[in-house]
């Protein structure tokens, strides 16, 4: 049982790095929203002031055209959060690893995740480890795997 627990804890800095990273890009998709629609928002409020400065609009017009702006950046942000389906853990290590050219990655965190599954369960029939997998990753100290192990 000791050694079982020993070898989830030897492949769980490499998960945990994924994860972190699966959350750094769920934010940074949040953050472009933002500023995708803080940049619509300038740029339809800069075409308000200029069209106030040559036609000296009236209070109830620019309103309206205050409410625009605040509504076309809610629209921006929405549809910027509604445009790709957030992607869950596995379709992101999946498609890092696809994109990487380290499909051994998908392979050992598969295994890792099905020891996991199989040790929470208590189920030890599977002698197989991810240990192992690991050992044929490609050593090469510029590798996108060992760079992004090492974040």
């Amino acid at each position: 049982m000791s050694d079982s627990n020993n070898h989830n804890n030897n492949h769980s800095p490499l998960i945990r790095s994924l994860q972190k990273a699966h959350k750094q890009s769920q934010a940074q998709r949040t953050t472009l929203g933002l500023w995708n629609a803080g940049l619509v928002g300038l740029a339809l409020f800069l075409v308000l002031l200029l069209i106030e400065q040559q036609f000296y609009l009236d209070p109830w017009v620019k309103s309206v055209g205050l409410a625009v702006i605040a509504s076309t950046k809610l629209f921006s942000l929405w549809w910027t959060r509604q445009k790709g389906p957030q992607s869950s853990f596995e379709e992101f290590y999946r498609q890092f690893s696809r994109q990487s050219g380290l499909e051994e990655l998908r392979y050992a965190v598969d295994l890792m995740q099905a020891e996991d599954a199989k040790s929470k369960v208590g189920d030890t029939s599977d002698s197989a480890s991810s240990s192992t997998l690991l050992l044929f990753l490609p050593y090469n100290k510029h590798s996108s795997m060992r760079l992004f192990y090492k974040t």
